[in-house]
């Protein structure tokens, strides 16, 4: 398995074309078609669809698409957050991404960063309105404006705790 090419261009040019009958995780119409629309050319891509591929976060697969073809421009709330999201186009599509942004924009522990994330997984409304509070708190108190970090947090909800772990932090 070590041995598979990641950058193999036909493999990625089947791919864009939807062919992915047998493909763990790919074959289903509807991701046939996200890759159509994607058109992945790198393994990120592949990993961005597969979160990307639920409920909530699949009304971003044609932003992603758009934004990676160069027809829509990357936007960012908050320029702080294009480090943080420029690999995927300006979305938060990881459940670690909003980990750094709770630390960098809203001054988050890791502790409180990862109480963020278990709190996301597991859909505590109780943890997540009193981490509401310190987030928004947070960004204010780092100059964040209100315009910013109130749909940064409400993007949050559409990150689910099956969202596969970015390959910079595996």
């Amino acid at each position: 398995m070590t041995k598979i090419p990641l950058d193999d261009r036909k493999t990625y040019e089947m791919l864009a074309r939807g062919e992915a009958t047998g493909v763990f995780q790919f074959e289903s119409s509807g991701m046939r078609e996200a890759l159509r629309q994607v058109k992945p050319t790198v393994f990120e891509d592949l990993i961005a669809l597969v979160a990307l591929y639920r409920p909530g976060p699949m009304a971003y697969i044609p932003v992603y698409a758009r934004r990676k073809a160069g027809t829509e421009p990357v936007t960012y709330l908050d320029e702080r957050l294009k480090p943080l999201t420029s690999g995927t186009y300006g979305i938060c599509i990881y459940q670690e991404t909003y980990m750094e942004i709770a630390k960098q924009l809203a001054g988050f522990s890791p502790a409180e960063a990862d109480d963020l994330r278990k709190a996301i997984g597991k859909k505590d409304h109780k943890l997540m309105a009193s981490l509401k509070s310190k987030f928004l708190e947070g960004c204010a108190e780092h100059g964040v404006t209100r315009s910013s970090c109130g749909p940064t947090w409400s993007r949050r909800r559409t990150t689910r705790s099956t969202s596969p772990t970015p390959p910079a932090t595996r």
